[in-house]
Formats: C-alpha cells, structure tokens, sequence
C-alpha cells in the first residue's frame, strides 16, 4: 500500500521470500577476501596486527594476545608503544602490557611524553590505574605528572589529576 500502484505492478514483492532478508549487494566481479587465520599466527605477528587500519584485526589480535599470555609478547609490545605507527596500536600495547606485567616505567614515561593527546592520556590512565588497584604506587615519575597537569588537551588533565591524587613517591618540584 505504500508503493505507488504504476511501480507495484512492476515489482515482483515476493521475490526472494524462501531466502531470508538479508541481501548483500555487490558488483558482478566481486571477489571477496580470504578471512585471514589470526589463530595460526605467531605472537609477533599479532602484535604488529596491533597497527592494522581494520578494527576487526586489531580486536581480534588483542584478545588472541590476552588468551594467549605469552611471557614472548612483552617485549615487542613495548617496542610497539615506542614504534607503533597508530595511536591504537600504542594504545592497544599499553593495556596489553597493563594486564599482563604492567607496563614498566620507562614504557609508560615514553607514552606520557608522546605527540599524541590520546596516548597520554591512556598512559596517565594506566598509571592511576596501577596505583588505585595495585596500591603500587604511581609508575610515572612526579615530573611527567605535573607535565600532564599542564596539557592541552583536557583529557589528558583530567587523567593527570586523578594520577597526581595517587601518587605515592616523594614529589620534587
């Protein structure tokens, strides 16, 4: 009824009914792209995946990683936080490391001191993280928390604020 009658009688409206609704609409020499097997690939690889532009790849090489707990992925995720050439892929290295050893100082002094906003403010994140649940102490020094208390960009402030209220080390001005 809400088609016009001149277009109804032209349209076949059940057509395709024993086949569901969903349809996938693509050009006639269309080939689609081999689904890659990231379970088969090695634990470096999976870091690297780590840069990839696709979301899926990314996701799906950091759960691999996190399922894995391979003690041989450390090192080239801190590598990634200090070579990876996207900020997900440093960010994503960040938390790997977080929830596996911890990221050590110098990996999270060299991301709180990164060009990008995003992340220094994962960084300052993972910091107070660190402090609040592992009642560690803050793992950046006082310095690169007073810097991030002086950022930009509000994110980053805001992260910095709650890594300074849980700094437990000596501060020096």
């Amino acid at each position: 009824w809400s088609i016009p009658d001149d277009i109804h009688a032209v349209l076949d409206l059940l057509k395709g009914r024993n086949r569901g609704r969903l349809y996938r609409l693509a050009p006639a020499d269309f080939k689609h792209r081999a689904t890659p097997q990231l379970s088969k690939a090695t634990t470096s690889e999976l870091v690297a995946l780590l840069d990839h532009p696709n979301a899926w790849h990314r996701d799906t090489a950091l759960r691999l990683l996190h399922e894995r707990n391979d003690s041989a992925a450390v090192g080239p995720l801190r590598a990634m936080v200090k070579n990876g050439t996207t900020d997900q892929g440093k960010i994503g290295a960040l938390w790997s490391l977080s929830s596996k050893l911890g990221p050590n100082d110098e990996v999270l002094k060299e991301a709180a001191n990164c060009q990008s906003p995003r992340v220094r403010e994962q960084a300052m994140a993972i910091n107070a993280e660190n402090a609040w649940l592992h009642h560690s102490g803050a793992s950046i020094d006082y310095p690169s928390i007073a810097a991030g208390l002086h950022d930009d960009d509000k994110r980053v402030r805001f992260w910095s604020v709650l890594a300074d209220g849980s700094y437990t080390g000596v501060r020096s001005s």
